[in-house]
């Protein structure tokens, strides 16, 4: 071989394939998918924001008059840069830029992030890397998962993301637009800091977040554990979380304090360490030929990949020790709903070996809120920006088992599920993760208490006033009471009070996982009848099935400025399901269908 001759990667019978229906008919063959061997390749872990991306100070330090500014401002330019589309009504608007209650809430701990690109290789068979984007360092280190934040109550932080994508639109490998909007989903933020659909900013900006480390209202009962951070921009919600930026968000506090050995008296002790695992869970298609990322923006049904990615790899493997572990799922989307269940693994070290659950999970905690009592059953559901926290105890077992996680929920488009469960012996089952069981019994401090957190209830007094939202597709749009999204806000609501919203689904063979911002919602109603147990805490995902509808109050404190409500199928919020509202300190007309 010549020093500038290329290795080429022996072509697999698919891709054979297709070059030769390419050549007869100018189309690609109905190839089922890329086929990749499951289970090959560790879990990745991504780095704690600790040791890769807190800085000592922030240069220039933050400017609580405005959150947003340029590295280089352009001259004779009050706004630095950051107004993306003067004149536009609600595009970035500099009066909507300063930091609420800074003075208050001086941050503790600085970080400095970098949205960059960098070069990915999802799976050891794929004959090249895609180019995806992810959040990364001042040394050029980037990771998608982003690197976890692990933080507490009491302790206000400040994140400086700044904006280092590639020129040109749309961006490498095809999609994604080189603007960021980084959402911190679903924590008690104001407008400037959360990152909602308003916030965008161009190359060469950068936006300080600050989070105030306090709990709705002062109340500790509100407090979050699990949340992520994902882009937000408005019509590239799904390219750009697809392509790459999404990480996960621990807050501990007095009580689940990330400690299994807690003394203190009233300590959680949950799974902790090593133990307490984030699983970042989206499913991702290959094109057949190049190997590369794809990802297709003319389908407005919904996008479905055929390939579970946990963590950025295709179908990895977790070594366990026979003790207790706590997952914090979340579904990073675009659009697939999943129902995940376990199955013990037969002897060729992969299928699943029969039908019936290998293990019991334990919830013990929904959308970052943790129940009032853990609740056991063999599945879960959990569609696009949902959490779920799930306990497995893998003490039973012996090492060397296998126990792989599927996800059941048969899905062939993007409008939501057949309502079919797979059986997890067939190849309708979609492979997730596998658990190896290493090692010999270890002792296991951690538990699972009898009663966690008490729900805050709301009272009827409170209730100021009461909407509906009908949700649809009309006009070739997804709309909310017949209206797609702009920038201006529908409606206002006065801070400090509570309401009481009716989510429906016109649509009988939708589904619409609905995303409230500001604060925790709690179901009263889902399709008629009481919520089950694990949905009767607070939730910030309403799924809607099709036809279903859900009535749910939320309070409206601590901040004002807009706030939006949209499905999170990221697809459907792109096109354009979507609305504001806005949080004022006025009496408001109370607009029953906005």
């Amino acid at each position: 071989m010549t020093a500038d001759a290329v290795a080429v990667p022996t072509l697999d019978e698919d891709v054979l394939q297709n070059f030769e229906c390419l050549r007869l008919t100018g189309e690609y063959c109905e190839v089922p998918k890329l086929a990749l061997t499951p289970f090959v390749q560790p879990l990745p872990t991504p780095p704690d924001a600790d040791q890769v991306v807190r800085v000592s100070a922030l240069v220039p330090p933050v400017d609580p008059n405005d959150n947003c500014k340029a590295v280089h401002p352009p001259a004779n330019d009050p706004t630095d840069g950051c107004n993306l589309y003067p004149g536009e009504p609600g595009a970035n608007r500099p009066p909507d830029r300063a930091i609420q209650r800074f003075a208050e809430f001086p941050p503790v701990k600085q970080y400095e992030m970098y949205a960059r690109a960098f070069d990915h290789l999802f799976h050891p068979e794929l004959m090249q890397p895609s180019t995806i984007w992810g959040y990364g360092n001042a040394s050029g280190q980037t990771w998608s998962p982003g690197p976890t934040f692990r933080e507490h109550y009491g302790s206000p932080i400040v994140v400086r993301i700044h904006n280092r994508l590639p020129a040109g639109f749309p961006g490498n490998d095809g999609f994604g637009i080189p603007q960021i909007s980084t959402h911190l989903h679903n924590f008690h933020s104001a407008p400037e800091s959360d990152g909602g659909p308003l916030m965008f900013y161009d190359r060469g900006r950068y936006l300080d977040h600050h989070y105030a480390m306090y709990p709705a209202g002062g109340d500790p009962r509100e407090v979050l554990g699990h949340l992520w951070y994902h882009d937000h921009r408005p019509d590239f919600t799904a390219q750009n979380t697809y392509k790459g930026l999404v990480g996960n968000f621990l807050i501990y506090d007095r009580y689940d304090s990330g400690y299994e050995r807690d003394p203190r008296p009233g300590a959680f002790r949950l799974p902790s360490g090593d133990y307490d695992v984030p699983l970042a869970v989206s499913d991702k298609r290959f094109n057949p030929i190049t190997h590369k990322l794809e990802f297709d923006p003319f389908n407005l049904d919904g996008f479905l990949g055929e390939h579970a990615v946990v963590n950025g790899a295709v179908t990895p493997f977790l070594n366990v020790h026979r003790r207790k572990y706590r997952f914090r799922i979340v579904v990073n989307g675009p659009s697939r709903i999943f129902t995940f269940k376990t199955c013990e693994v037969g002897n060729d070290g992969v299928e699943c070996a029969s039908d019936e659950a290998a293990t019991d999970l334990t919830l013990v905690g929904n959308d970052g809120n943790l129940l009032n009592q853990a609740v056991t059953t063999d599945n879960v559901t959990i569609s696009p920006a949902e959490r779920y926290d799930v306990v497995i105890d893998f003490s039973k077992f012996r090492r060397g088992d296998r126990i792989n996680l599927m996800n059941i929920a048969d899905q062939t488009s993007g409008k939501g599920r057949t309502g079919v469960f797979a059986p997890m012996t067939s190849a309708y089952a979609m492979k997730v993760l596998q658990f190896r069981v290493v090692g010999g019994p270890v002792p296991d401090p951690s538990r699972i208490p009898a009663v966690m957190r008490e729900k805050p209830e709301i009272p009827e007094s409170e209730i100021a006033c009461e909407r509906t939202f009908l949700f649809d597709n009309q006009a070739g749009g997804w709309t909310i009471n017949g209206k797609l999204f702009n920038f201006l806000p529908r409606f206002q609501v006065k801070q400090g009070t509570a309401e009481r919203w009716t989510l429906v689904n016109a649509s009988r063979d939708w589904e619409h996982p609905l995303h409230i911002h500001l604060e925790e919602h709690q179901f009263e109603v889902r399709d008629g009848a009481t919520p089950p147990d694990y949905e009767r805490m607070r939730k910030d995902v309403a799924l809607l099935r099709p036809g279903d509808s859900v009535t749910l109050t939320m309070r409206h404190r601590d901040w004002l400025n807009e706030y939006p409500m949209h499905c999170h199928n990221t697809v459907h919020e792109d096109h354009a399901m979507m609305l504001l509202w806005e949080v004022v300190n006025d009496e408001v007309a109370c607009v029953e269908e906005p």
